[in-house]
């Protein structure tokens, strides 16, 4: 992290801490949610002299910085996977892009497909520039933005009863409908964000557990929700039901399981309330 950042200032100057953290604001903001992600991406690629076009292009000159690690302006085969990697997060994240376990049927295949990417941005060069890292990601986020991703004011689980039942549903699909791909659904990766607020939100310790007090403001705030179109959920939840018998916290994990698991039970039951 150290280097990082004394490598991220010798490039850009005199750069407070501070402006930086400004500067990556629309960035962080991108990676929160499904929706957040849409409406960034649409005004960065539709509109090029948006905020969002100038912050997508330093995030991409940054993740070729990070794996520039020979500080020569160039990005030999073994960084230019990481590079890919990282600037894939947030599309990942949000069902825009499969995993790279889900692209390819085995390693030889990933190996191959990669290294015939890597020689074709590299060019007649040795490893891969700059200018070509940011040609060919301008043109391959074009081609999926298209004429721009859907956008709505809301997230589909607040909108109506019905769309919060078809998002749960989405929740346990199998598939993806923005990338076919991909081995899980948009609506699970973006349950798994809001999971995560809910219980980062909870642990006030900020230990990554919870005790019964946290708990119970956990299922507080998972109540509201279902609340507002008149269902009843997680009433029925106890600590020591997502703990464990033998335990006195409740872990990431355990909330994560149980809470899917209480899913898959109570969806047949929601459309009759």
């Amino acid at each position: 992290m150290l280097s990082r950042f004394v490598r991220r200032n010798a490039r850009t100057g005199q750069r407070s801490f501070s402006q930086a953290q400004q500067q990556k604001a629309p960035i962080m903001k991108m990676k929160k949610s499904k929706h957040d992600f849409v409406k960034f991406v649409n005004k960065a690629t539709l509109q090029p002299l948006s905020e969002e076009k100038q912050e997508l292009y330093s995030y991409l000159v940054e993740c070729f910085v990070d794996n520039d690690t020979d500080y020569d302006g160039q990005v030999s085969y073994r960084g230019f996977n990481s590079m890919i990697a990282e600037a894939a997060v947030a599309p990942r994240r949000f069902g825009f892009a499969p995993h790279t376990r889900e692209m390819y049927s085995s390693k030889e295949e990933y190996e191959s497909e990669r290294l015939k990417l890597f020689n074709q941005l590299r060019g007649g060069d040795e490893r891969v520039s700059l200018q070509n890292w940011l040609k060919w990601a301008d043109e391959h986020i074009k081609e999926k933005v298209g004429d721009g991703l859907q956008e709505h004011n809301e997230n589909k689980w607040e909108r109506s009863k019905t769309d919060y039942i078809d998002f749960l549903k989405g929740v346990l699909s199998s598939k993806d409908a923005n990338c076919m791909k991909s081995s899980t659904s948009t609506q699970l990766k973006e349950h798994y964000m809001n999971s995560v607020r809910q219980f980062t939100t909870a642990d006030t310790s900020m230990t990554g557990k919870l005790d019964k007090k946290q708990f119970d403001n956990l299922v507080q705030a998972l109540q509201k929700l279902p609340g507002k179109h008149g269902l009843v959920m997680y009433n029925d939840w106890t600590f020591q039901k997502v703990a464990g018998p033998d335990k006195n916290f409740v872990t990431m994990k355990d909330f994560l399981d149980y809470k899917i698991n209480y899913i898959k039970e109570m969806l047949p039951k929601l459309e009759k309330m």
